[in-house]
């Protein structure tokens, strides 16, 4: 690794340190319980890590794959903002808008996870399309079995929906770490991401309470855009 791209690992670990420790703050000042004004920090933290990657790559010409990883964490941002009630919306919008943003998000992950594909020469359709195939199975079985909700029945299959594109990108990544092994760290990002919204559509439609659910939610969800920011921004400068 040349000096110049240290540097930008370095201050991309530096806004990643930055962020887990406004968690770690977090969790003492509530005494256990994350609180939401350093959840969000964590947040702009990993976007700013993604900006940092796309910044990288503008000066060095090649910057599609880290641009939409930047777009995608912005909407993951977004989402955050809206599902934590940050934006004055009316209570019954929160949810489906939260549910755009997110999705938009996932669309940009897609396009930078298919650049990566593009760049690395990854085309094993046998892997893809096992990995879609395991990832839609997991994804609408747990939906069946903890978020489904028929009187709740709009925002349950919008859900379904949602955790269908969750799922797409997911397996994607699976797919591809099948193929090379330095991306298994995306794949496990896009498993948490899939644990947290699982935990949380159960928490909204069904209730689902346990010990520390929402340090879960978030944890899950956290980690899971840290890995894929991290994982796919290294392999676009390779």
């Amino acid at each position: 690794m040349t000096t110049d791209r240290r540097r930008w690992r370095g201050a991309q670990a530096a806004a990643l340190g930055v962020g887990a420790a406004a968690l770690l703050w977090s969790t003492i000042r509530g005494r256990g319980k994350l609180q939401k004004p350093e959840e969000l920090v964590s947040s702009a933290c990993v976007l700013t890590a993604a900006l940092l990657a796309w910044r990288r790559d503008t000066l060095q010409g090649d910057s599609g794959t880290t641009r939409r990883l930047a777009q995608g964490m912005a909407c993951g941002l977004m989402g955050d903002l809206i599902m934590g009630r940050a934006l004055p919306l009316p209570d019954s919008l929160y949810v489906p808008a939260g549910m755009v943003a997110f999705g938009a998000g996932h669309i940009a992950y897609l396009a930078a996870l298919r650049n990566l594909a593009v760049r690395h020469d990854l085309r094993r359709r046998s892997h893809s399309i096992g990995a879609l195939a395991f990832s839609t199975i997991v994804a609408v079985s747990a939906w069946q079995r903890w978020v489904r909700n028929d009187q709740r029945a709009l925002l349950s299959y919008a859900a379904l929906g949602y955790g269908l594109l969750l799922a797409t990108m997911a397996g994607m990544g699976l797919g591809l770490a099948l193929e090379k092994r330095s991306l298994a760290p995306l794949a496990a990002g896009g498993a948490l991401f899939v644990v947290s919204d699982l935990v949380l559509g159960a928490r909204l439609l069904r209730n689902l309470d346990f010990p520390g659910r929402d340090n879960a939610i978030w944890l899950s969800y956290i980690l899971g855009q840290t890995l894929i920011v991290w994982t796919a921004s290294r392999e676009a400068e390779q």
